[in-house]
């Protein structure tokens, strides 16, 4: 896997592990493509030494053994290729999903932190205003009770009282 620098953005990452994809995936499509010629060069040297049959000629007969086999070793080989580059497309993959959640739910909390923030604003003013009004309320109330106890005090009142 190709390192990306820390510095570049979370989508420059993701197109870049999505080019490092495609070209893994062109890569096993030639290599695809090489097995199925190698196929042919086995099933051609089958061929030739088949032929040799016809022609009782040990040399036809060598010449598509070699060719088979060569074939054959080359197949074998190109098919460990493509298991090694099936696994690392694999891994890509794993890769590119685990980035684009991370992206998501980042995206998520970035716009509930947002709605958050609003509300924080909102409930700031809510509090701030009951503030307000329980304090105008406590003025009200000393008022109040100022009004009664200087009624209750006045000599009419207190006569009565006595």
């Amino acid at each position: 896997m190709t390192s990306v620098s820390k510095k570049s953005s979370p989508g420059t990452k993701l197109k870049t592990i999505n080019d490092l994809l495609k070209s893994k995936e062109d890569a096993l499509s030639q290599l695809e493509m090489q097995s199925w010629c190698l196929i042919f060069a086995q099933v051609a040297g089958v061929c030739l030494a088949i032929a040799d049959a016809l022609m009782a000629s040990p040399l036809v007969f060598a010449v598509g053994g070699v060719i088979y086999c060569i074939a054959h070793v080359m197949e074998e080989a190109n098919k460990m290729e493509r298991i090694k580059l099936q696994a690392s497309i694999d891994e890509t993959r794993v890769t590119i999903t685990k980035m684009t959640d991370s992206y998501n739910q980042l995206k998520y909390i970035n716009d509930n932190y947002k709605d958050l923030s609003v509300t924080h604003g909102n409930l700031n003013s809510f509090w701030g205003r009951l503030a307000l009004d329980a304090g105008s309320i406590l003025d009200q109330d000393l008022n109040i009770q100022q009004q009664i106890g200087t009624e209750l005090l006045t000599t009419d009142n207190y006569l009565n009282a006595v």
